[in-house]
């Protein structure tokens, strides 16, 4: 089902749980607002949800872990809460520009065939868990720009992480070892780490 850019206002309603044949839902660009239903935990058939740029408010429902078929969750320019889940088997996982916090949980490593990871400008925190490193064979974009993240990068970031074209984690308080900079992808220069 495909509506976006279409004015559309209000909330989604918690009907749309009921469209169990959905494989695709967009309904991005438009001005939805209130929360995600958790009722779409019931689309069990569903590959892609986005509904980037909405009023969308509240937090992940945990119920969208529930759906096996995932591959993409587009939620980015809304002004969503909480944590992020870490249980769900995607590709795409795009969160930017809302107001998530807390920290990046350690599970992020169970998201093995996550591709693209878009977590900038939100309200992020803490350090980044060496397990992100250990998503080596699959993760191609990296983006924790503008967060509130710090402490030093894993030490494995750059030496195992060979799929990483494309890195931002400027406008954050990261610092790296002068012992691991030479194994930090290249792309990383763009940023302005603290050297210890």
């Amino acid at each position: 089902m495909y509506l976006s850019s279409n004015n559309l206002t209000r909330a989604i309603p918690m009907e749309i749980g009921k469209l169990k044949g959905l494989w695709d839902l967009d309904l991005s660009e438009n001005h939805l607002a209130g929360s995600i239903p958790a009722t779409i935990g019931n689309l069990t058939n569903l590959r892609d949800l986005i509904l980037f740029s909405n009023v969308l408010s509240g937090t992940i429902p945990p119920e969208i872990g529930n759906l096996k078929q995932f591959l993409t969750l587009g939620l980015s320019e809304n002004n969503l809460e909480g944590s992020i889940l870490a249980t769900i088997e995607l590709r795409v996982l795009e969160l930017n520009n809302n107001q998530l916090n807390g920290i990046i949980p350690p599970e992020i490593v169970n998201l093995a065939l996550l591709r693209i990871f878009y977590l900038s400008n939100n309200q992020f925190n803490g350090k980044l868990p060496y397990s992100i490193s250990e998503m080596n064979s699959s993760l191609w974009v990296l983006n924790l720009n503008s967060n509130r993240f710090s402490g030093r990068i894993p030490e494995d970031l750059g030496k195992y992480t060979s799929q990483l074209a494309y890195v931002d984690l400027s406008n954050n308080t990261f610092s790296a070892s002068n012992d691991n900079a030479t194994d930090l992808p290249r792309e990383l220069s763009i940023n302005n780490f603290q050297y210890e």
